[in-house]
């Protein structure tokens, strides 16, 4: 029997690059929802991933939303829910829920979807949450978490109902990786001389990350081994300060900021390690993309991280506040043989899948 895909609308504060804005960017654009093709709301800016969308002919809405508390958001929101004929509002993270809410319910009481990405950090408990939440969360339809560790945060500092509160690990489309390509010209592109090893990163550069300490992991690692470069893809508002630290550390030489790429399947395999020193993560699509590429990985052990680390032997996991053991786990695996070619980590692709990720949001949609 065939399932009929209702009309979606996902609301997201922009579709600037990030793993949230990818994965709405890839489920819009899935085969599955080309009969009735979804929509996007952006409440903020449109975004890089979002101009993409727009040029490939997907309905992107920006509304520009004004500091604070901007109730045209919601009048806003209703009016495209009317015009586009949606039934099911996906509101991914916090402040896009909070708006969702009553526009789903003033436009005739839509079916609504909350994903909740990631944490802030600290995670801290606030009063107006804890009583607004409960009464928010009866408007909500199915409440999802993309790991476990998210899901008790949402519980503890969001009060909102933990019964409810379902998981849905986020996935990729492994088959997008690891493309034929030539890896000497990749490689001559960004500046490493061969002979040398490549650590390397993919993110938002914004404090969460937690950079700085890649940074400092990074020069004690050179203290023991020379032969290493650091690639650290993204961009954010962090960029200069993280330029001129790398500079203070006197290790500038050996960094290397290529910004933005969309050409990360190419850039990953070229990794002989992937780091990643977050203060907090949901479940990482970079991570999942370089193990998918046969990177192993060191990560901190926060968020989502363990949720992905227990299904690979590919990666290792240290505590936040232990830099000399996430160096020694750096030296160690550099010391290792790289997985060539295609890296079949079944673990990894049964559990964190594009397939299996979209086929759990259809039922929800469905239900």
């Amino acid at each position: 029997m065939c399932i009929r895909i209702p009309k979606i609308l996902h609301v997201v504060i922009s579709m600037n690059v990030g793993g949230a804005e990818k994965l709405v960017s890839d489920m819009v654009r899935h085969e599955i929802f080309s009969e009735n093709q979804p929509i996007v709301c952006c409440l903020d800016e449109l975004g890089d991933l979002g101009e993409r969308l727009r040029s490939d002919g997907f309905s992107v809405y920006v509304k520009g939303r004004k500091p604070g508390l901007d109730w045209e958001v919601i009048s806003w929101l209703k009016r495209i829910m009317k015009e586009e004929g949606v039934e099911v509002v996906h509101a991914h993270q916090y402040t896009p829920l909070f708006y969702t809410v009553p526009a789903a319910l003033f436009a005739g009481r839509l079916k609504v979807v909350y994903t909740e990405h990631g944490r802030f950090y600290p995670d801290r408990n606030s009063w107006k949450r804890s009583l607004f939440n409960p009464f928010l969360a009866k408007g909500v339809d199915h409440l999802v978490s993309i790991c476990h560790a998210t899901a008790e945060a949402m519980s503890k500092y969001d009060n909102l109902p933990k019964n409810r509160i379902q998981v849905v690990h986020n996935g990729i489309d492994f088959s997008s990786l690891n493309p034929l390509y030539d890896k000497a010209t990749k490689r001559k592109e960004l500046n490493i001389p061969e002979g040398y090893k490549i650590l390397g990163t993919a993110s938002r550069l914004n404090e969460i990350k937690n950079i700085p300490m890649m940074l400092q992991v990074f020069k004690q690692v050179r203290e023991s081994r020379e032969d290493v470069f650091l690639v650290i893809a993204g961009d954010g508002p962090e960029r200069a300060k993280l330029e001129q630290l790398a500079q203070d550390l006197d290790i500038a030489d050996w960094v290397i900021f290529i910004g933005m790429r969309f050409d990360m399947p190419e850039i990953y395999p070229l990794f002989d390690v992937f780091l990643l020193t977050s203060f907090t993560e949901g479940v990482s699509v970079t991570l999942l993309e370089a193990l998918g590429s046969g990177v192993p990985a060191v990560v901190t052990d926060v968020g989502g991280n363990k949720d992905v680390v227990s299904s690979t032997v590919n990666a290792q996991m240290t505590s936040l506040d232990d830099q000399a053991a996430f160096c020694q786990n750096v030296l160690f695996t550099l010391q290792k043989e790289k997985t060539e070619g295609i890296y079949e980590d079944i673990g990894l692709k049964k559990q964190f899948s594009f397939d299996a990720m979209l086929h759990q949001y259809v039922g929800l949609y469905t239900s």
